[in-house]
């Protein structure tokens, strides 16, 4: 399989929301012992609070937007997230879709067929994903190498702009921005402007910050790629 810059903002978009969510997404016990203030709430501590969790269960609804299209593609669905670095992601609508990651494996799938690639073959794929696996680690330093981050918090939100510095990057992917509540409500919103001009903007509805999947349930996600019956699309 021949690796695609389409192919690469697929995988960033599934990586970033994922971990993304994982990281910023306070756990409820945190966010009740020391409700957060906007004027307290910097990077450092935001990635501070990155590995807190046992997983991430969130519904999406996505809106792509291309040169060539007149108006925009919309989707919804639904992502889980299980550390240190397994996703998958599920479009439910207008056409089911699966994509999983699992360790250095892509599997993706819809009502056309699907494919396997391996992500070690794929250097464009694994720099991706690894980068935004920094996120989920809570390495701001090492975020700070691979980006220029600009992080900003206004009344009850916060911000956070992610410019890639390499240029292998930048020839993918523009900037990303993620948008979330102060309050541990989570990430609410990204958008991922590519290099072509392209911008896909994500609305994410957090269903559960801190899921301790059950072994059943990750044999269904991850080996049979079922998504869990109790987590439908965002509205």
């Amino acid at each position: 399989m021949r690796f695609s810059v389409a192919s690469a903002n697929s995988i960033a978009f599934a990586a970033v929301v994922a971990l993304a969510l994982v990281g910023i997404a306070v756990p409820t016990a945190f966010a009740e012992e020391r409700p957060l203030v906007s004027r307290e709430l910097n990077l450092d501590e935001l990635m501070a609070q990155m590995s807190k969790t046992h997983g991430v269960v969130a519904g999406f609804r996505e809106q792509k937007e291309i040169g060539l299209l007149v108006s925009p593609l919309e989707s919804g669905g639904v992502l889980y997230f299980a550390p240190p670095g397994r996703l998958a992601r599920f479009t439910l609508e207008p056409s089911y879709a699966s994509m999983v990651i699992d360790g250095g494996t892509l599997r993706y799938r819809d009502g056309e067929g699907g494919e396997e690639f391996d992500l070690s073959g794929n250097p464009m794929a694994r720099i991706f994903v690894d980068n935004f696996i920094v996120l989920f680690n809570g390495d701001v330093e090492r975020l700070r190498e691979l980006y220029e981050t600009e992080f900003v918090t206004e009344d009850r939100e916060w911000s956070l702009t992610l410019r890639p510095r390499s240029q292998r990057m930048r020839a993918a992917i523009e900037s990303i921005v993620l948008t979330g509540d102060l309050d541990g409500g989570g990430i609410r919103r990204m958008e991922m402007r590519s290099a072509d001009g392209d911008r896909t903007t994500t609305d994410l509805e957090t269903r559960d910050t801190d899921r301790r999947f059950s072994a059943a349930e990750l044999e269904l996600l991850f080996t049979q790629r079922i998504p869990l019956p109790d987590a439908p699309a965002a509205e």
